[in-house]
Parts: C-alpha cells; structure tokens; sequence
C-alpha cells in the first residue's frame, strides 16, 4: 500500500500545508446534500411549503442555492468573481453606455460617439490622470496576490490563506494598498516579501506602513515616482509677495534653490564685501608663542628656575 505524499509549495521548506479542499463552507454545506442528506434537504423544504407557508418558488430557490454552495467550485469562482469586480462594473458600464448611444443615435453614430468620448477621456490630461491612477489601484492588487501566491516569502498562513486585499487608492508617489492579516500570519512576513512586491508591481519601491491601533490591518505603499526628484524650478510663494513690495524686482525669490559646496563658500572674494560686515568681523589671529627658556641640568637636577 503506497502512501499518499503532500506537495509543499515551492520555496516554503519546512512548512506542511493543510488541505483546504476539506475546510470551508462547502464542508459544511456538502453532508445535506449528499447520499441520505437529500432526505433531510427535502423535508425541510416540504415543512417550510406545508407548515409554515412560504413561497415554494423562493424554498426551492434557497435549496438549490445551497446545493450549488456544496460545491468548492462555486466558491472559487464567487472568489474570482469578487477580484475581478472592477473589471466586471467597467465592462458592464461601457457595455450599457454603448447600448443607450446606439439607441438614441442609431448604430454608426452612437458608436462614433462612444469610442470619441471614450478616446477623449484618455487625451484630456486631468481624466488621463485619474483613470490612469485608478487603473493601476486595480492592477495593484491583482499583481500583490500573485506575488503572494508565488514569492519565495512566505506569506500565507498554515491553512493557505493569503492576506486580504481590502482596498488600494493613488497617492501623490504611487497607490496604497491595505491588507487583512489572516490568523497564523503577522506584517513581518508581508515586511519580509518587499523587495518582490515591487517588481511585481512595476514600481520603484515599495514600503510597508503599519497601522498602530491594530496590528491586523497593515498599508503597503508602492512607490513609482519620487515629486523631489524632478529638475523644474519649484517657484517660492514668497515671490508673489515680494513684487508687491517697493525695490524689488518682479521675479525675484523663483530661483532654483541649490546646495552650494564647501569650496565656493572658502574661495569667496571677501574684499568685495561690506566694510560695515568686515569691521565685525573676529581676527582669526593667533598670538605669539613665547619662546621657552633653555633647561639647565646640574648633577641630574633641573636649575632652570633659578637661572636668570
């Protein structure tokens, strides 16, 4: 009789997986429905139609949505289903806006309408900005689970859950993503899977940030740009003040601040300065060293205080 072998992911060494065919709510769901638990299902429904009154059409839909629920592949596509949700309500809206423009302007032109409007949103830079920051929110996530799936980290618990992806919006140097830590797991081990993270997400970086109250819930940030890295001019609000002033001139306050090295501060032209500024200024001379008297050393000892 030949034993039956468990696989182990593939880099997670030492650490034994339990078998989540066997856990979750088909487990419980699939006892009623299976062998002589069809006879407890349908009497039940029988007492609710006879005894208590109900709709049969809404006992019976309830029963056949629990026989479906029996089933594990139910649950993996509601899951699918959930991450995929966004792209479900997208489709599903252009679908719709589509139907409504060719119903009110007939075929051709409500699809000319359609795809320029829709182009129109892509080339207007404040649209473009903000579909495209909501784009990558949404390819955030899909491209966390998979790093989390696949990494050589380990993220998921002894039961093979990965780590909720509650919610990810833009922010001013990439997208925030938050996460539910499951039982079994803790922010060292999402900490630990950065450095995979990023390239999984095309970013620069990516930073954890951990919510102090509650140690269930931790924000990864994926970093894509760095705002202080760029070369324009940042202009001063001190400079529309300035033009305000008498004796100024207009402009001035907007250049660029730079870091100014040691060398140019040492080799400055200090004669060209204000005389008011280098009559305040301390002498840097040292005084004179007074120069020391000759030891005199008579029979090993030192005379040199009472030779003049």
């Amino acid at each position: 009789m030949s034993k039956s072998t468990r696989r182990t992911p593939t880099g997670r060494v030492g650490f034994e997986y339990f078998d989540r065919r066997q856990t979750g709510p088909w487990a419980v769901l699939r006892p009623l429905f299976r062998g002589y638990g069809w006879l407890v299902s349908l009497g039940l429904a029988v007492l609710l139609i006879a005894g208590v009154g109900l709709d049969p059409y809404v006992v019976m839909g309830v029963v056949f949505a629990l026989f479906l629920g029996s089933f594990t592949v139910t649950w993996k596509g509601l899951s699918l289903a959930i991450r995929l949700r966004a792209y479900i309500v997208v489709i599903a809206a252009l679908m719709a806006a589509n139907k409504t423009l060719q119903a009110f302007l007939g075929g051709l032109a409500g699809n000319l309408v359609f795809w320029g409007v829709l182009l129109g949103l892509f080339i207007y830079g404040p649209t473009r900005r903000f579909l495209t920051r909501r784009i990558w929110c949404v390819l955030d996530r899909q491209r966390m689970r998979a790093c989390f799936k696949v990494g050589k980290v380990r993220t998921m618990n002894l039961d093979g859950s990965l780590p909720l992806l509650l919610w990810a919006r833009p922010t001013k140097t990439g997208e925030r993503v938050w996460l539910w830590i499951r039982a079994g797991s803790s922010s060292e081990d999402i900490e630990a899977s950065l450095s995979y993270i990023a390239p999984a997400c095309y970013a620069r970086d990516a930073r954890i940030h951990r919510y102090r109250k509650l140690t269930t819930i931790v924000a990864v940030d994926i970093i894509r740009r760095d705002p202080l890295s760029a070369n324009e001019k940042v202009p001063s609000p001190l400079s529309q003040l300035s033009e305000k002033v008498s004796g100024t001139v207009a402009g001035e306050g907007t250049e660029t601040i730079r870091s100014v090295p040691v060398i140019e501060i040492t080799e400055a032209d200090w004669g060209s300065a204000d005389p008011v500024l280098r009559k305040t200024r301390k002498s840097t001379t040292t005084p004179p060293v007074e120069p020391t008297r000759p030891t005199v050393i008579v029979s090993g000892e030192d005379l040199s205080d009472y030779v003049d």
